[in-house]
């Protein structure tokens, strides 16, 4: 896989529990960079992971690489340094994602279409989420992205938290319908 180098200070950071930070890359791309949470890289690890088996599905996912982020580009959001000692994972940005929220408000989005026209694909991402046991997916954090350009294609994100949260060593445990997309 492409490894990238950062090449200009980031102008953003999301406020999520990994913090990802928009960054330009060697490429001239931007890319939303998941850096090491702790100084531990098992997260980045299960983003590969997952970016992996989610192109293997045939499921929508950003193109994605290795990023090697030069520190002075990120230390305005005050993300220590011992979290991009190590290769940070990247999601190429497109400006025609949006995240999907239960208050979405694009002009002409209407859910309930785009949910009739993504079933099979809201199916595949329930069961790709109880295959990899994503406890991070769930009713109340979608972790999904709309595609407003191409039919609003559903793009699945998100994925630091497979393996019931990190945890490579003891079994998996199975998911109930609270813990996933599925919900009476």
């Amino acid at each position: 896989m492409q490894t990238l180098k950062s090449i200009q200070t980031a102008n953003r950071i999301y406020q999520t529990g990994d913090s990802p930070v928009l960054l330009l890359c060697s490429d001239m791309q931007d890319y939303v960079c998941k850096h090491a949470l702790n100084g531990n890289a098992v997260n980045l690890i299960c983003e590969y992971r997952a970016a992996s088996f989610l192109k293997v599905w045939e499921l929508s996912v950003p193109d994605f690489c290795f990023i090697n982020v030069n520190y002075e580009h990120v230390k305005q959001f005050a993300i220590p340094k011992h979290h991009v000692d190590k290769t940070c994972f990247g999601s190429k940005f497109n400006k025609n994602f949006v995240e999907l929220t239960w208050f979405n408000d694009e002009p002409g989005f209407k859910k309930m279409d785009v949910v009739q026209e993504q079933k099979l694909n809201i199916l595949k991402i329930g069961l790709f989420d109880i295959w990899l046991a994503n406890e991070d997916r769930n009713f109340n954090n979608l972790n999904l992205l709309l595609d407003v350009s191409n039919g609003y294609n559903l793009i699945p994100i998100d994925h630091g938290a497979i393996l019931n949260t990190r945890l490579l060593d003891p079994a998996i445990s199975v998911l109930t319908e609270t813990e996933c997309l599925y919900q009476n």
